[in-house]
């Protein structure tokens, strides 16, 4: 029977342990049930003794499923009191209790405190659960190489280690930068450690789309670690990037409206398209599709996806409208690929070997909110414009807000021709407060002096707005009393290029872009805008759509099969979604003095501001 301690009960044995005089037990008398442990080590003033019966109780609870009681338990120690060989398995049952809370504060402080060879020190049927626990910690904390190091540890302990290791190995090395990675290979004299680190170096020396080489790097690593244990198996994205080159198409239609009212838009696409294909090209390494461009303008796509087939290609790349996507999710069956530049988001069951990729603003309002969650904010005011546009993003932000658990207070729509003055004082409950003051006023007969309050419910502020109406928004709400709350905008708030001198209104608002905007851009974007610069001007991000969408036809394979595979592309991190939809995580940055600086930049500045006053 499973005895179950109230957490008041645990503290009151706790209590008592100030009282005690003797130890009560030997080692061959020692307690074996969670109220003996308590019990024992209330009665007892030998310290490590006590700590010992804690822990052991501390650890019996966490088998029963008892966290909280476990947790507190643990809470009530001092970590620096902690001799050496209780120390460790404090630090085990912490992160055990911390992964198992998905608690990441808790996982990041631990990390400091942790290693990698901890699990080895504790007793053999310890071991396991010590390193699914310490390698979780490092995980929830984000410290990618401690956590490969964890992993590989383990990997190397057990005779028959868990077939899912090596896919988590690699998926912590991932994520690890090169110049993290080589000074530690280079100090590594353990033969499974260091074949796991020169793999990762191996296939960090290309970029993502460079397949034949990253296909030929990990060739080459099997030659020098022939026995490694890395490739018994190889992690799923390494096995299938080894014959990748092969999989990829060798023609591709591309299928875009170039006349009519979306002409412009298609262009764009198409040259940034392009602009990817010739850079590949330029390489004599690289194996190169044949494109061929076809115009979908008054045609229905089901009608132009006949035709295609007959030049047998093995990818089509389009459409690019909403309702040619539309169109093509009613399909029955696709037999050729096909990645749309759009999405149907609606679409419960689509076609086999449909993929959906674009610059959905969907997208960036999940951003929004995963930025909001991450911030601690969890009561938000949204400004957005009126039209069918608006109500959209509404419904998005909305449902990603749920899902983080944010609590979107309201939504505000306002015309650009609407006297927005009123727009926000309205948003922030100011007029309402002034109506309350003059009805006392009126009703006691007394003029008294009154300065109007906002609305206290807000910690933060969504603004989706053209730079012409943020402009005018966004000093608004310092005058209404709203200059502590927080604003976080999208990519509308931004033209693509810096103006200082106008945008200095815009100072403070964090907004989400992709990188090609950015700065993160390859050296095409400046060579496009020179080129074609009317659709610079009204298309650059369109651009970098065309430009991911030929570095995704070597990379739909990898998306498709491995879901845990990622692909930075000058759009955002590009993710495997649900119904073959590929996802968008944009980046981050803070109007300072007219500028978008990148957000992690932008705070390390403050950082270093902060320190010099």
């Amino acid at each position: 029977m499973t005895i179950r301690l109230p957490v008041l009960t645990v503290f009151l044995l706790l209590f008592v342990a100030g009282c005690a005089v003797e130890p009560v037990s030997t080692p061959e008398q020692q307690p074996t049930t969670i109220q003996g442990l308590l019990s024992g080590a209330a009665d007892t003033n030998d310290a490590s003794l006590r700590r010992q019966y804690q822990l052991k109780a501390a650890q019996m609870l966490q088998t029963d499923g008892e966290y909280a009681t476990a947790r507190s338990l643990l809470d009530a120690m001092d970590p620096e009191q902690i001799e050496d060989e209780l120390r460790d398995r404090y630090l085990w049952l912490s992160s055990r209790d911390a992964v198992e809370r998905g608690d990441t504060d808790a996982a990041s402080r631990l990390a400091d405190q942790l290693d990698p060879e901890l699990p080895l020190r504790l007793p053999p049927e310890q071991r396991a659960s010590a390193f699914e626990s310490v390698a979780g910690a490092y995980e929830l904390a984000e410290r990618h190489l401690p956590n490969a190091r964890t992993l590989i540890l383990w990997s190397g302990s057990e005779a028959r280690p868990p077939a899912a290791l090596n896919q988590r190995i690699w998926g912590a090395l991932r994520e690890v930068p090169r110049a993290e990675l080589e000074p530690v290979a280079e100090r590594s004299s353990d033969y499974r450690e260091r074949g796991w680190l020169e793999l990762a170096l191996a296939l960090a020396a290309h970029d993502q789309h460079e397949v034949e080489a990253r296909s030929q790097a990990i060739q080459n690593w099997k030659k020098v670690w022939p026995d490694h244990s890395a490739a018994e198996p190889f992690p799923g994205e390494l096995a299938l990037l080894r014959q990748l080159d092969e999989l990829r198409p060798e023609s591709v239609a591309l299928a875009l409206p170039l006349s009519g009212p979306l002409g412009g838009a298609g262009e764009a696409v198409r040259e940034g398209f392009l602009a990817a294909h010739y850079q590949d090209l330029a390489d004599p390494d690289r194996t190169t599709p044949a494109i061929s461009i076809h115009d979908t303008h008054a045609r229905t796509f089901s009608g132009i996806y006949g035709d295609l087939l007959e030049t047998e290609p093995d990818l089509v790349v389009g459409p690019l409208s909403k309702e040619a996507v539309q169109e093509l999710t009613s399909l029955p069956a696709l037999t050729v690929p096909v990645l749309a530049l759009n999405y149907h988001r609606d679409a419960r069951i689509t076609p086999e070997n449909l993929f959906q990729f674009g610059l959905g603003s969907e997208d960036e309002m999940r951003a929004i909110a995963q930025r909001l969650k991450q911030d601690g904010h969890s009561n938000v005011l949204a400004f957005l414009p009126e039209g069918d546009w608006g109500i959209r993003m509404e419904k998005a932000l909305r449902r990603a807000a749920d899902k983080q658990g944010i609590t979107l207070l309201e939504t505000v729509q306002y015309d650009g021709d609407n006297n927005l003055n009123r727009v926000v004082a309205d948003g922030f409950n100011i007029n309402q407060s002034r109506r309350r003051a003059n009805a006392l006023m009126r009703l006691t007969g007394t003029t008294m002096r009154f300065e109007p309050r906002r609305r206290q419910d807000i910690d933060a502020i969504v603004l989706l707005a053209s730079p012409e109406n943020a402009r005018q928004i966004n000093p608004l709400f310092a005058f209404y009393y709203g200059g502590d709350l927080p604003v976080y905008g999208s990519s509308l708030l931004y033209r693509g290029s810096p103006d200082p001198g106008r945008d200095s209104d815009l100072d403070g608002i964090r907004f989400t872009d992709i990188p090609w905007v950015l700065g993160e851009a390859p050296p095409e974007r400046d060579a496009l805008q020179s080129l074609f610069p009317a659709l610079g001007n009204n298309y650059d991000r369109l651009f970098a759509l065309g430009f991911d969408s030929y570095r995704l036809t070597h990379q739909i394979q990898l998306l498709r099969e491995i879901e845990a595979y990622r692909y930075q592309g000058v759009t955002g991190m590009i993710r495997n979604s649900a119904n073959g939809s590929f996802q968008r995580t944009p980046d981050w940055a803070v109007f300072r003095k007219g500028e978008p600086k990148s957000l992690p930049e932008a705070e390390k500045e403050s950082s270093r501001q902060a320190e010099y006053k």
